[in-house]
C-alpha cells in the first residue's frame, strides 16, 4: 500500500423511504442505494432499512479534508431538507470517513471545514486503521 487511503461517504438511512424518495427529497443523485425490503447480501435476510450513499469521487490518496470538503459542498444545498426529514424521524444521516495508514499521519481540520461539518445536520464518524510499519527490504 502506498501512502494513505481514505474513503468518505454521506449515508442516509430510512426505515420508511426508498432510495428514489430520498433522492427526490434531497435533489442529489447518490452513488449507491440499497433499498428497504431488498435481499441482503448476508444470506436470506431482507434489508430492514434503506441506505442512500453519496461517495467522494476523489482519489483515495487525496487528503481527508479534500474528501470531506467535496461531500459537504455537494450536500450543502440539501442540509435544510435533511434536517427536516431527521426531525420528523424519517431519516438519519451521517458522514463516515475511513482512514488507513502505516505509521503516523497528522490530520488537520481547518476552521472552514469544521464550519461546514457543524452545518451538516447529521453525525460525523471517523474510523482510523493503523497498519504496522514494515522495514524496507534490502
Amino acid at each position: 500500500m502506498a501512502g494513505h487511503v481514505f474513503q468518505a461517504n454521506i449515508v442516509v438511512h430510512s426505515v420508511t423511504l426508498l432510495g428514489d424518495e430520498i433522492t427526490g427529497a434531497l435533489r442529489i443523485e447518490p452513488t449507491k442505494v440499497l433499498n428497504l425490503g431488498e435481499p441482503h447480501s448476508l444470506g436470506d435476510k431482507t434489508r430492514e432499512f434503506t441506505s442512500w450513499i453519496l461517495s467522494s469521487p476523489l482519489d483515495p490518496e487525496a487528503p481527508i479534508d479534500e474528501h470531506l470538503t467535496w461531500l459537504l459542498d455537494t450536500i450543502a444545498p440539501a442540509n435544510e431538507r435533511i434536517r427536516e426529514l431527521a426531525l420528523a424521524d424519517t431519516i438519519s444521516a451521517r458522514i463516515q470517513a475511513a482512514f488507513r495508514h502505516t505509521g503516523q499521519y497528522p490530520m488537520t481540520f481547518l476552521n472552514d471545514l469544521l464550519d461546514k461539518l457543524a452545518r451538516f445536520p447529521g453525525h460525523f464518524w471517523l474510523t482510523a486503521y493503523s497498519e504496522a510499519e514494515t522495514e524496507p527490504e534490502e
